[in-house]
């Protein structure tokens, strides 16, 4: 290996640590590090590129993604009570803090799409069953899949004003 690739590869291990165990932003690597600002966006770049690579979307279920994803955060979320705990002067306590609550909002933000996506999924599949059971002239909706009740075409239509009434009503009380 090149002098020059050495480099660059222990270069990028920093701006690894820095990055994504420690949180910190390009600007502030390149300051800390006294890089260009460019060299370290471009090695965050092919950092971020070989992480989505350690992903194998054709092997792997979303399950499989998530619990690795999770596995990573909680790791950096230990490693950081780490060093909230070795940490002396108060602003160095908060900031390490701040970093634990970011990966505690980020985890439940995730948790939050995929239930709301899950939500909207299954939603799209009753639809669908619906518009064929419309298409096929038959008197029977569906409310859920879960539930695999059949109902008449008039119930489903009061359902579906009921959830749209309380959905106009959630967004109005954000």
């Amino acid at each position: 290996m090149l002098p020059i690739q050495r480099q660059r590869e222990k270069r990028r291990l920093e701006v690894y640590k820095l990055h994504f165990e420690n949180g910190m932003p390009a600007t502030r690597i390149a300051q800390l590090m006294n890089v260009d600002r460019n060299t370290i966006n471009k090695d965050l770049k092919f950092l971020y590129r070989q992480a989505l690579n350690d992903y194998y979307l054709d092997e792997m279920s979303l399950d499989d993604i998530l619990d690795k994803q999770l596995v990573r955060l909680e790791a950096q979320r230990d490693r950081l009570g780490l060093y909230l705990s070795d940490a002396k002067d108060v602003t160095n306590k908060v900031t390490i803090e701040r970093l634990i609550a970011d990966i505690d909002f980020r985890v439940l933000t995730a948790v939050e799409k995929i239930s709301h996506n899950t939500g909207q999924f299954w939603d799209q599949i009753i639809r669908a069953a619906n518009k064929i059971a419309e298409n096929n002239n038959l008197r029977i909706r569906y409310t859920s899949l879960f539930e695999l009740q059949k109902i008449s075409i008039d119930s489903r239509k009061s359902l579906d004003e009921i959830r749209e009434d309380a959905l106009i009503e959630k967004k109005g009380n954000r």
